[in-house]
């Protein structure tokens, strides 16, 4: 029974700290959304200042180059818009850090009856799992396998991520695969928007200036 409440507070632990991450990378998703926002509006409008202050009649390529740009602009800043509405990344990440509260108050509460002296009975081992499943189902959200992947590179050298579990034995993620894990993090954060910036760079560079 020690053994499965061991396994059991594992498990706590380990869903925790991937909703943990889960709502780190939730919010760092909504704050790369409202940077891009942020800042594709005031390009749209300083292109808007230009086209009328500095684009004369001479130069009609710049000129409608400038319009598309700031039609495509205006686009980018609609569709992020609506993507981050129909995500709602900030009320997914607020749920899950809750979530992950009660998990670490729970496995907390498993560490210290297994510190106590005993064997503990089949009632308190069935409530405890039974509290553990009903913490996880009351969000209805769930983290997604990078944020779990994070966690264990975050934590490959616990005893929990070795080989036999034991805290001399051989991660079973190397140093790599660990580094490899945080940048994939990053990466499903800002993949989306990195798009969008993509073809704004595209467009900037590729304006026909003096014509």
């Amino acid at each position: 029974m020690r053994a499965f409440l061991q396994t059991l507070q594992t498990q706590a632990w380990r869903t925790m700290g991937a909703r943990y991450n889960a709502a780190r990378r939730l919010k760092r998703r909504d704050w790369i959304a409202t940077f891009s926002i942020a800042i594709f509006s005031a390009i749209g409008i300083a292109l808007a200042v230009v086209q009328k202050v500095y684009v004369h009649t001479g130069t009609p390529d710049l000129d409608n180059y400038i319009t598309v740009f700031s039609v495509c602009i205006g686009l980018f800043v609609l569709v992020i818009s609506l993507i981050e509405w129909g995500t709602s990344g900030s009320v997914k990440a607020d749920a899950l850090y809750r979530n992950a509260e009660l998990l670490n108050r729970h496995q907390r509460k498993i560490g210290q009856i297994l510190a106590e002296s005993g064997e503990p009975s089949d009632v308190v081992a069935t409530d405890l799992r039974e509290a553990y499943e009903a913490i996880k189902e009351s969000c209805s959200y769930n983290h997604e396998p990078v944020d779990d992947l994070l966690f264990q590179a975050q934590q490959r050298l616990s005893k929990e991520f070795r080989d036999d579990g034991k805290k001399d034995g051989k991660p079973k993620m190397n140093w790599i695969e660990g580094k490899w894990a945080v940048l994939m993090d990053q990466w499903s954060s800002a993949k989306t928007f990195l798009a969008f910036w993509l073809v704004i760079i595209v467009l900037v560079v590729a304006m026909p200036w003096g014509r």
